[in-house]
């Protein structure tokens, strides 16, 4: 496998939030619920890939703190322990981010499980070149939880989570 995983990976778990150019939606069913988002960033995908590749830096972006792990994710199993940094909206707990799958420069997946293996959620992340340097990036997280799935209000929290982190990324992805 490449070498890249870190950045894409870390790609994928950064969320980033892009006001005009980002379309998302959700959908909810039994025991899972399912959001996805669109929008475009100012860099090359490789090179959004190698910003987000340091496990620290992913983390943060996820909301979360680094605790131990690898110090770059480079391939598919690498894994951080993470715990939460604190939100008003919602309880997150501490947990572990690993690769799932990756195809090298275009998909990314990670998946996250807490330690009381209540639930579990994956995040892809598509990136497609566009114009010039911009990069088309599809970002789509699958929340499944035994206890069914989440109220509205968890939805709404949860889609500003998501919009946050999209943005996070693209702050980071267009540092020059």
């Amino acid at each position: 496998m490449a070498r890249v995983f870190p950045a894409v990976l870390c790609a994928l778990l950064v969320p980033v939030y892009c006001i005009l150019a980002q379309t998302i939606t959700t959908k909810s069913v039994e025991g899972e619920a399912f959001i996805s988002s669109e929008y475009t960033v100012n860099a090359r995908a490789d090179s959004i890939i190698m910003r987000l590749g340091v496990p620290d830096t992913l983390a943060q972006i996820m909301g979360y703190q680094f605790c131990s792990g690898v110090k770059r994710f480079l391939q598919i199993g690498d894994a951080i322990l993470v715990a939460p940094q604190k939100d008003k909206y919602l309880v997150r707990d501490t947990g572990i981010i690993l690769i799932s799958y990756a195809k090298m420069p275009t998909e990314v997946r990670f998946t996250f499980e807490p330690k009381n293996g209540a639930y579990i959620y994956q995040d892809q992340w598509n990136f497609t070149p566009s114009a010039g340097i911009q990069t088309k990036i599809v970002f789509s997280e699958r929340y499944i939880d035994s206890q069914g799935p989440p109220s509205s209000g968890k939805i709404a929290d949860w889609t500003r989570l998501i919009r946050e982190r999209l943005e996070k990324l693209k702050i980071i992805a267009e540092r020059k």
